[in-house]
Protein backbone atom coordinates (compact mmCIF):
# COMPACT_ATOMS: atom_id res chain seq x y z
CA UNK A 1 0.00 0.00 0.00
CA UNK A 2 2.92 2.50 0.82
CA UNK A 3 4.62 1.41 -2.75
CA UNK A 4 1.28 2.29 -4.20
CA UNK A 5 0.55 5.70 -2.36
CA UNK A 6 4.42 6.96 -3.49
CA UNK A 7 3.67 5.67 -7.24
CA UNK A 8 0.84 8.09 -7.31
CA UNK A 9 2.33 10.91 -5.42
CA UNK A 10 4.98 10.50 -8.11
CA UNK A 11 2.08 10.91 -11.09
CA UNK A 12 0.84 13.69 -9.27
CA UNK A 13 3.72 15.88 -9.06
CA UNK A 14 4.43 14.57 -12.97
CA UNK A 15 1.18 15.48 -13.95
CA UNK A 16 1.42 19.00 -12.22
CA UNK A 17 4.49 19.30 -14.16
CA UNK A 18 2.78 19.36 -17.35
CA UNK A 19 0.32 21.72 -16.19
CA UNK A 20 3.05 24.41 -15.30
CA UNK A 21 2.47 27.35 -13.46
CA UNK A 22 -0.65 28.50 -14.59
CA UNK A 23 -2.07 25.24 -16.40
CA UNK A 24 -0.89 27.22 -19.59
CA UNK A 25 -0.91 25.38 -23.05
CA UNK A 26 3.08 24.37 -24.13
CA UNK A 27 5.00 24.23 -27.35
CA UNK A 28 7.49 21.72 -27.04
CA UNK A 29 10.40 20.74 -29.59
CA UNK A 30 9.90 17.03 -30.93
CA UNK A 31 12.02 14.37 -30.91
CA UNK A 32 14.05 14.39 -34.12
CA UNK A 33 16.55 11.97 -34.55
CA UNK A 34 20.31 13.27 -35.70
CA UNK A 35 18.36 16.89 -35.23
CA UNK A 36 17.82 17.65 -32.08
CA UNK A 37 21.15 18.02 -30.42
CA UNK A 38 22.27 19.74 -27.40
CA UNK A 39 22.94 23.36 -29.77
CA UNK A 40 19.46 22.93 -31.93
CA UNK A 41 17.61 22.38 -28.14
CA UNK A 42 19.18 25.43 -27.01
CA UNK A 43 18.34 27.33 -29.92
CA UNK A 44 14.48 26.33 -29.26
CA UNK A 45 14.46 27.02 -25.70
CA UNK A 46 16.28 30.86 -26.52
CA UNK A 47 13.25 30.90 -29.15
CA UNK A 48 10.56 30.02 -26.07
CA UNK A 49 9.86 26.84 -26.18
CA UNK A 50 8.61 25.35 -23.06
CA UNK A 51 10.37 22.14 -22.89
CA UNK A 52 12.95 19.97 -25.42
CA UNK A 53 13.38 16.38 -26.13
CA UNK A 54 16.35 14.77 -26.93
CA UNK A 55 16.26 12.41 -30.15
CA UNK A 56 15.57 9.06 -29.50
CA UNK A 57 18.34 7.29 -28.45
CA UNK A 58 18.39 3.55 -27.75
CA UNK A 59 18.84 2.47 -24.22
CA UNK A 60 20.69 -0.74 -24.73
CA UNK A 61 23.80 1.54 -25.65
CA UNK A 62 23.31 4.62 -23.59
CA UNK A 63 22.82 2.17 -20.65
CA UNK A 64 26.69 1.63 -21.08
CA UNK A 65 28.12 5.20 -21.76
CA UNK A 66 30.64 6.62 -19.99
CA UNK A 67 29.51 9.96 -17.94
CA UNK A 68 32.05 12.68 -18.66
CA UNK A 69 32.35 16.70 -17.10
CA UNK A 70 33.60 19.06 -19.81
CA UNK A 71 33.49 22.43 -19.54
CA UNK A 72 29.80 22.64 -17.79
CA UNK A 73 28.15 20.19 -19.66
CA UNK A 74 27.57 16.77 -19.61
CA UNK A 75 28.45 14.49 -21.86
CA UNK A 76 26.95 10.42 -22.15
CA UNK A 77 30.17 8.74 -24.50
CA UNK A 78 29.45 5.04 -25.55
CA UNK A 79 32.92 3.71 -26.63
CA UNK A 80 34.14 6.90 -28.95
CA UNK A 81 30.62 8.22 -29.45
CA UNK A 82 28.87 11.01 -27.65
CA UNK A 83 25.62 9.69 -27.61
CA UNK A 84 24.18 12.40 -25.20
CA UNK A 85 25.21 16.24 -24.46
CA UNK A 86 23.28 18.00 -21.45
CA UNK A 87 23.74 20.94 -19.75
CA UNK A 88 22.94 20.88 -16.21
CA UNK A 89 20.90 24.46 -16.12
CA UNK A 90 18.35 23.13 -18.75
CA UNK A 91 17.69 20.34 -16.62
CA UNK A 92 14.06 21.30 -15.76
CA UNK A 93 13.12 21.33 -18.96
CA UNK A 94 15.03 18.75 -21.38
CA UNK A 95 13.12 15.40 -21.55
CA UNK A 96 15.07 12.86 -22.67
CA UNK A 97 13.59 10.33 -25.10
CA UNK A 98 14.38 6.38 -25.02
CA UNK A 99 13.75 4.12 -27.46
CA UNK A 100 13.80 0.74 -25.56
CA UNK A 101 12.53 -3.07 -25.61
CA UNK A 102 13.46 -4.09 -22.12
CA UNK A 103 13.15 -3.47 -18.66
CA UNK A 104 17.04 -3.46 -17.41
CA UNK A 105 18.39 -1.36 -19.75
CA UNK A 106 15.89 1.35 -19.46
CA UNK A 107 15.87 1.46 -15.61
CA UNK A 108 19.80 1.95 -15.76
CA UNK A 109 18.86 4.98 -18.35
CA UNK A 110 17.34 6.74 -15.98
CA UNK A 111 19.56 5.95 -12.88
CA UNK A 112 22.13 6.90 -14.92
CA UNK A 113 21.05 10.63 -16.37
CA UNK A 114 20.24 12.80 -13.85
CA UNK A 115 20.24 16.23 -15.78
CA UNK A 116 16.94 15.66 -17.37
CA UNK A 117 13.38 16.37 -15.75
CA UNK A 118 11.50 13.60 -17.27
CA UNK A 119 11.68 10.40 -19.59
CA UNK A 120 9.86 9.41 -22.72
CA UNK A 121 9.43 6.29 -24.38
CA UNK A 122 8.93 6.13 -28.60
CA UNK A 123 5.83 4.31 -29.43
CA UNK A 124 5.50 6.05 -32.77
CA UNK A 125 8.91 5.59 -34.74
CA UNK A 126 7.89 3.43 -37.65
CA UNK A 127 11.41 3.65 -39.28
CA UNK A 128 13.38 0.25 -39.81
CA UNK A 129 16.12 1.07 -37.11
CA UNK A 130 13.34 1.15 -34.70
CA UNK A 131 11.10 -1.39 -35.37
CA UNK A 132 13.74 -3.93 -36.50
CA UNK A 133 14.70 -3.59 -32.94
CA UNK A 134 11.36 -3.99 -31.24
CA UNK A 135 11.44 -0.60 -30.28
CA UNK A 136 8.71 2.20 -31.69
CA UNK A 137 5.53 1.04 -33.31
CA UNK A 138 6.64 -2.69 -32.83
CA UNK A 139 7.10 -2.13 -28.88
CA UNK A 140 3.10 -1.12 -29.03
CA UNK A 141 2.10 -4.67 -30.52
CA UNK A 142 4.01 -6.49 -27.62
CA UNK A 143 2.16 -5.18 -24.88
CA UNK A 144 3.02 -7.26 -22.08
CA UNK A 145 6.41 -6.11 -22.54
CA UNK A 146 5.93 -2.49 -22.58
CA UNK A 147 3.88 -2.96 -19.39
CA UNK A 148 6.60 -3.79 -17.65
CA UNK A 149 8.93 -0.92 -19.10
CA UNK A 150 6.23 1.59 -17.80
CA UNK A 151 5.64 0.24 -14.45
CA UNK A 152 9.07 0.10 -13.73
CA UNK A 153 9.96 3.46 -15.17
CA UNK A 154 7.06 4.98 -13.21
CA UNK A 155 8.10 3.63 -10.03
CA UNK A 156 11.31 4.82 -10.20
CA UNK A 157 9.64 8.81 -9.65
CA UNK A 158 10.74 11.25 -12.30
CA UNK A 159 8.17 12.25 -15.08
CA UNK A 160 7.56 9.40 -17.77
CA UNK A 161 5.47 10.12 -21.15
CA UNK A 162 4.93 8.59 -24.61
CA UNK A 163 5.46 9.31 -27.58
CA UNK A 164 2.48 7.58 -29.59
CA UNK A 165 0.65 7.76 -33.03
CA UNK A 166 -3.03 7.14 -34.18
CA UNK A 167 -3.79 3.92 -33.95
CA UNK A 168 -5.68 1.35 -36.63
CA UNK A 169 -8.63 2.71 -35.43
CA UNK A 170 -10.57 6.02 -33.66
CA UNK A 171 -11.69 3.34 -30.79
CA UNK A 172 -7.97 1.54 -30.54
CA UNK A 173 -6.67 5.16 -30.02
CA UNK A 174 -8.90 5.66 -27.25
CA UNK A 175 -8.09 2.47 -25.84
CA UNK A 176 -4.45 2.26 -25.82
CA UNK A 177 -4.21 6.09 -24.28
CA UNK A 178 -6.52 4.88 -21.66
CA UNK A 179 -4.53 1.57 -20.67
CA UNK A 180 -0.96 4.17 -20.60
CA UNK A 181 -2.49 6.43 -18.63
CA UNK A 182 -3.35 3.74 -16.34
CA UNK A 183 0.12 2.32 -15.93
CA UNK A 184 1.12 5.63 -14.55
CA UNK A 185 1.96 7.77 -17.67
CA UNK A 186 2.06 11.54 -17.03
CA UNK A 187 1.46 13.22 -20.64
CA UNK A 188 0.87 11.51 -24.01
CA UNK A 189 1.84 13.63 -27.38
CA UNK A 190 -0.16 12.13 -30.08
CA UNK A 191 1.00 12.65 -33.52
CA UNK A 192 -1.57 12.87 -36.53
CA UNK A 193 -0.24 9.98 -38.22
CA UNK A 194 -1.00 6.28 -38.41
CA UNK A 195 1.16 3.50 -38.10
CA UNK A 196 3.94 2.90 -40.76
CA UNK A 197 2.71 6.27 -42.37
CA UNK A 198 5.40 8.50 -43.36
CA UNK A 199 5.89 11.99 -44.30
CA UNK A 200 3.85 11.50 -47.36
CA UNK A 201 0.46 11.07 -46.04
CA UNK A 202 -1.13 14.15 -44.26
CA UNK A 203 -1.58 14.12 -40.80
CA UNK A 204 -5.26 13.52 -39.90
CA UNK A 205 -6.26 16.46 -38.21
CA UNK A 206 -9.71 15.34 -37.99
CA UNK A 207 -8.96 12.54 -36.60
CA UNK A 208 -7.26 14.14 -33.92
CA UNK A 209 -9.86 16.27 -32.95
CA UNK A 210 -12.30 13.91 -32.67
CA UNK A 211 -10.10 11.58 -30.17
CA UNK A 212 -9.31 14.95 -28.38
CA UNK A 213 -13.26 15.12 -28.02
CA UNK A 214 -13.97 11.52 -27.07
CA UNK A 215 -11.04 11.47 -24.63
CA UNK A 216 -11.18 12.44 -21.23
CA UNK A 217 -7.25 12.45 -20.80
CA UNK A 218 -4.45 15.47 -21.68
CA UNK A 219 -2.89 15.12 -24.58
CA UNK A 220 0.09 17.09 -26.68
CA UNK A 221 -0.82 17.04 -30.31
CA UNK A 222 1.99 16.98 -33.02
CA UNK A 223 2.01 17.13 -36.38
CA UNK A 224 2.24 18.86 -39.52
CA UNK A 225 2.91 22.10 -37.74
CA UNK A 226 4.68 24.91 -39.43
CA UNK A 227 2.30 28.26 -38.91
CA UNK A 228 0.98 30.20 -35.79
CA UNK A 229 -2.64 29.59 -37.16
CA UNK A 230 -1.97 25.40 -37.17
CA UNK A 231 -1.06 26.18 -33.40
CA UNK A 232 -3.95 28.13 -32.53
CA UNK A 233 -6.63 25.52 -34.50
CA UNK A 234 -4.71 22.67 -32.87
CA UNK A 235 -5.16 23.90 -28.71
CA UNK A 236 -8.61 24.66 -29.99
CA UNK A 237 -9.62 21.19 -30.32
CA UNK A 238 -10.56 20.67 -26.52
CA UNK A 239 -9.18 21.78 -23.31
CA UNK A 240 -7.47 18.58 -22.83
CA UNK A 241 -4.78 19.66 -25.13
CA UNK A 242 -2.04 20.43 -22.76
CA UNK A 243 0.17 21.76 -25.67
CA UNK A 244 1.83 21.32 -28.92
CA UNK A 245 4.77 19.49 -30.05
CA UNK A 246 6.92 20.99 -32.96
CA UNK A 247 9.32 19.12 -34.75
CA UNK A 248 9.85 20.31 -38.77
CA UNK A 249 8.17 23.36 -38.23
CA UNK A 250 10.61 24.09 -35.83
CA UNK A 251 13.51 23.85 -38.62
CA UNK A 252 11.57 26.69 -40.82
CA UNK A 253 11.25 29.24 -38.08
CA UNK A 254 12.01 28.78 -34.34
CA UNK A 255 9.56 31.44 -33.80
CA UNK A 256 6.89 29.09 -33.86
CA UNK A 257 7.52 29.10 -29.99
CA UNK A 258 6.48 32.17 -29.11
CA UNK A 259 2.81 33.03 -29.90
CA UNK A 260 3.92 36.33 -31.14
CA UNK A 261 7.33 34.64 -33.02
CA UNK A 262 4.83 35.38 -36.35
CA UNK A 263 4.96 32.94 -39.55
CA UNK A 264 7.93 32.02 -41.71
CA UNK A 265 8.80 33.57 -44.92
CA UNK A 266 11.56 32.64 -47.01
CA UNK A 267 14.34 35.17 -46.50
CA UNK A 268 18.08 34.17 -47.75
CA UNK A 269 19.81 36.08 -45.58
CA UNK A 270 17.88 35.16 -42.19
CA UNK A 271 17.85 31.73 -43.04
CA UNK A 272 21.89 32.08 -43.89
CA UNK A 273 22.03 33.66 -40.70
CA UNK A 274 20.20 30.79 -38.76
CA UNK A 275 22.39 28.33 -40.03
CA UNK A 276 25.06 30.25 -38.90
CA UNK A 277 23.60 30.66 -35.13
CA UNK A 278 23.70 26.99 -35.51
CA UNK A 279 27.46 26.10 -36.44
CA UNK A 280 28.33 29.10 -33.99
CA UNK A 281 26.45 27.15 -30.74
CA UNK A 282 27.68 23.54 -32.24
CA UNK A 283 31.69 24.27 -32.37
CA UNK A 284 31.08 25.78 -29.19
CA UNK A 285 29.75 22.46 -28.11
CA UNK A 286 31.89 20.16 -29.67
CA UNK A 287 29.84 18.41 -32.19
CA UNK A 288 31.40 17.02 -35.16
CA UNK A 289 31.29 18.28 -39.02
CA UNK A 290 29.09 14.88 -39.80
CA UNK A 291 26.50 15.94 -37.07
CA UNK A 292 26.64 19.91 -37.91
CA UNK A 293 26.44 19.44 -41.68
CA UNK A 294 23.37 16.72 -40.88
CA UNK A 295 21.31 19.32 -39.46
CA UNK A 296 21.89 21.90 -41.77
CA UNK A 297 20.56 19.79 -44.94
CA UNK A 298 17.89 18.95 -42.50
CA UNK A 299 16.78 22.53 -42.34
CA UNK A 300 17.16 23.00 -45.83
CA UNK A 301 15.16 20.21 -46.67
CA UNK A 302 12.53 21.04 -43.98
CA UNK A 303 12.32 24.64 -45.89
CA UNK A 304 11.77 23.21 -48.92
CA UNK A 305 8.92 21.29 -48.10
CA UNK A 306 7.56 24.12 -46.57
CA UNK A 307 4.24 24.42 -46.08
CA UNK A 308 3.67 20.72 -44.89
CA UNK A 309 0.57 19.35 -45.87
CA UNK A 310 0.03 18.84 -49.50
CA UNK A 311 -3.07 20.64 -49.73
CA UNK A 312 -0.67 23.48 -49.07
CA UNK A 313 2.04 22.85 -51.27
CA UNK A 314 4.24 25.61 -52.67
CA UNK A 315 7.24 26.02 -54.87
CA UNK A 316 10.55 25.19 -53.39
CA UNK A 317 12.80 28.84 -54.35
CA UNK A 318 16.08 28.50 -56.57
CA UNK A 319 17.93 30.14 -54.22
CA UNK A 320 17.03 27.08 -51.33
CA UNK A 321 18.19 24.87 -53.81
CA UNK A 322 21.50 26.48 -54.36
CA UNK A 323 22.11 26.70 -50.60
CA UNK A 324 21.41 22.76 -50.38
CA UNK A 325 23.84 21.68 -53.36
CA UNK A 326 26.60 23.85 -51.48
CA UNK A 327 25.87 22.03 -48.16
CA UNK A 328 25.69 18.26 -49.59
CA UNK A 329 28.98 19.18 -51.61
CA UNK A 330 31.30 20.58 -48.14
CA UNK A 331 33.59 18.19 -47.36
CA UNK A 332 35.31 20.68 -44.17
CA UNK A 333 33.52 23.01 -41.40
CA UNK A 334 35.20 25.75 -43.81
CA UNK A 335 33.77 24.56 -46.61
CA UNK A 336 30.28 24.76 -44.52
CA UNK A 337 30.90 28.06 -43.68
CA UNK A 338 31.95 29.27 -47.03
CA UNK A 339 28.28 27.27 -48.02
CA UNK A 340 25.83 29.82 -45.96
CA UNK A 341 27.64 31.87 -43.84
CA UNK A 342 27.90 35.66 -43.77
CA UNK A 343 31.74 36.31 -45.07
CA UNK A 344 32.22 38.80 -41.89
CA UNK A 345 31.72 35.64 -39.78
CA UNK A 346 33.62 33.33 -41.24
CA UNK A 347 37.30 34.21 -39.44
CA UNK A 348 35.39 34.13 -36.38
CA UNK A 349 33.87 30.72 -36.72
CA UNK A 350 37.05 28.99 -37.85
CA UNK A 351 39.15 30.68 -34.65
CA UNK A 352 36.30 29.46 -32.38
CA UNK A 353 36.87 25.71 -33.74
CA UNK A 354 40.42 25.97 -33.62
CA UNK A 355 40.17 26.88 -29.89
CA UNK A 356 38.16 23.71 -28.88
CA UNK A 357 40.53 21.37 -31.27
CA UNK A 358 43.30 22.50 -28.92
CA UNK A 359 41.32 21.94 -26.09
CA UNK A 360 40.55 18.66 -26.75
CA UNK A 361 43.97 18.00 -27.95
CA UNK A 362 45.35 19.42 -24.72
CA UNK A 363 42.77 16.80 -22.72
CA UNK A 364 44.32 13.41 -24.13
CA UNK A 365 47.46 14.61 -23.91
CA UNK A 366 46.86 14.57 -20.50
Amino acid sequence: MEKQNQTLENVMKQKRWWMGNNGEQVRVLAPMVGICTISYRTMALDAGASAVFTEELVSKRLCECKRVENSGIIQYIHKNDVMLTLKPEQQSKTILQLGTFDVESSVKCVSLIQEVCGIDINLGCGMWFSTKGEMGQALVDNRDKLEKIVKALVGLGKPISAKIRLQQTHEETLEFIQWLYSLGISIISLHGRHHKELYGVDCDWAELEKVVKDCPYDLILNGDICKQEDITKLLSFGKNVRGVMIGRGSGIHLGLFNPQGGDYVFDESKTKMRMTDFIQRAIKDGLRFTKIKFVLLQIIRYEKDYPFGSWRREKTTLKLNQINQRISSSKTIEQLIDAISLPELKKELIQSQNTNESIEEEKKLK
